[in-house]
């Protein structure tokens, strides 16, 4: 009985072995793409004074971090950020200015913003501006466990 069990048992093993499945190679466009990106995230992610350089990643990379920022913003608490998009400004309920980064996707027709606290001296720039902005990722809670989640901006540049 041993002997049929032991064998059954090869057999199945043997039989699940022999049907695993090859991985396809992948093609050069692909290799060089994968490549490519790889190195993208080296430089975005190995700066020492940056923990997430969004500026030099590519925009389909950049929305599903800043995506991933929005859902699970607690693991990005404190961390430094450099994040590349169009100024914008608004009024807040209190009458005080809003200032956000609006971040696009590959084919502009997805965008998130981040907003960012920056003293600009009362001299507001124009809307729709290129705009560079470096600070530190904060959530507070404002009230009755309502998270607020903003850059803390050490930097602005505009183009």
């Amino acid at each position: 009985m041993k002997k049929i069990v032991l064998l059954v048992l090869s057999l199945s093993l043997l039989f699940c072995w022999s049907c695993k499945k090859k991985e396809p190679a992948l093609d050069s466009e692909t290799e060089k793409a994968l490549n490519s990106l790889s190195q993208e995230l080296d430089q975005a992610f190995n700066n020492d004074e940056l923990d997430f350089d969004l500026s030099k990643m590519n925009p389909n990379m950049v929305y599903a971090l800043i995506f991933d920022l929005m859902m699970d913003s607690e693991k990005y608490e404190g961390k430094t950020f450099k994040l590349k998009g169009d100024f914008f400004t608004t009024t807040g309920p209190h009458g005080n200015p809003v200032y956000a980064v609006i971040i696009k996707d590959a084919q502009a027709c997805c965008q998130q913003g981040i907003e960012f606290k920056y003293d600009f001296g009362g001299k507001i720039p124009e809307t729709f501006r290129q705009v560079t902005v470096t600070g530190k990722y904060v959530i507070t809670e404002i009230e009755e466990g309502i998270q607020y989640n903003y850059v803390e901006a050490s930097l602005v540049e505009f183009q």
